[in-house]
């Protein structure tokens, strides 16, 4: 085995007493495989791909895609806003290759991670292992396209791949969930704020947002919202198709329908395209787990799906 893929959903909402409920072991052990797994693989470096939420990327100027040299968490949803293990001096490297092969990169001096990288690096990242965090904007049309998500994670892949380095890829996210946030191109006034630049919130907003979410929660598994139900139907064809390394069939799905059928942040699968196609690198990839639960307790369809090469 030269390199590993895991790949998982994440949810503000997915914190250890809501792994009580009927679906909660069922997942607790889908992670716990995935811990298992990524720890007895003992990677050298982890490169990490996820979304933002607006809590460390705005529109005043939103990067396709982003490489992490220095990173911190923003602490949402009781995460950790503690310094990132990054290895700044690989993640510069790869900025270089990636230059070399065609891509234009972003990097960050100072990124600020939210609950989508601080989830995955919490519950299933070795500890020992360094990471490099790449974000990806999922959220803030024009997105980053399917395609150019597997072209990036292919070049990802293949500089590990030459030299030689072992690592984990995770994408975090996905799979069907929508969100309300606004557009920017539309919104004004505070909404429009809200989603165009930082600006640090005082501890009581935040609870109360997050107070306000978990009200939310009760009216979504009602039918009672605006928001795209779940579609457990989509998500399990989804799976099919990485775990067949179908990106044809994933990348033919154009924004538009990938927003009527798995909402507004289903658009997160472009973290798993990445960490998938930078496992393909290596060559055919091989699935050890293809895990899956409609959860509309916590608005996610939660997916687990891990490969070796």
């Amino acid at each position: 085995m030269r390199a590993i893929a895991q790949c998982l959903s994440h949810s503000p909402l997915l914190r250890p007493e809501a792994l009580q409920d009927a679906r909660g072991p069922a997942v607790a052990a889908a992670i716990e495989d995935a811990r298992r797994a990524l720890a007895d693989f003992a990677p050298e470096v982890v490169v990490l791909f996820g979304p933002d939420h607006y809590h460390g990327f705005f529109n005043e100027l939103m990067p396709a895609f982003c490489i992490g040299v220095h990173a911190s968490g923003a602490g949402d949803w009781g995460t950790s806003t503690a310094a990132l293990s990054v290895d700044s001096e690989r993640a510069c490297a790869l900025q270089e290759h990636l230059l070399n092969a065609g891509f234009d990169p972003a990097v960050s001096h100072d990124m600020r991670v939210d609950h989508g990288f601080a989830q995955p690096l919490a519950s299933i990242s070795p500890p020992a292992s360094a990471v490099i965090p790449v974000f990806l904007n999922c959220t803030a049309p024009p997105l980053l396209s399917m395609r150019r998500a597997h072209a990036l994670g292919e070049a990802i892949g293949s500089f590990f791949r030459d030299k030689g380095i072992r690592v984990a890829f995770i994408g975090s996210g996905g799979l069907s969930h929508d969100v309300g946030f606004p557009d920017v191109r539309t919104a004004s006034g505070a909404d429009r704020e809200r989603v165009l630049r930082r600006r640090e919130e005082k501890p009581e907003e935040r609870a109360a947002a997050e107070a306000r979410i978990q009200t939310f929660v009760t009216r979504f598994v009602a039918g009672e919202t605006p928001l795209k139900p779940l579609n457990e139907e989509w998500d399990r064809q989804i799976l099919r198709q990485f775990e067949q390394g179908d990106f044809a069939a994933v990348e033919a799905l154009s924004d538009a329908d990938i927003t009527r059928l798995g909402g507004a942040a289903g658009h997160e699968i472009r973290t798993w395209v990445a960490a998938l196609s930078a496992l393909r690198a290596y060559g055919k990839y091989r699935v050890e787990q293809n895990f899956y639960a409609c959860v509309p307790e916590w608005i996610v369809g939660f997916g687990a799906l891990r490969a070796v090469a």
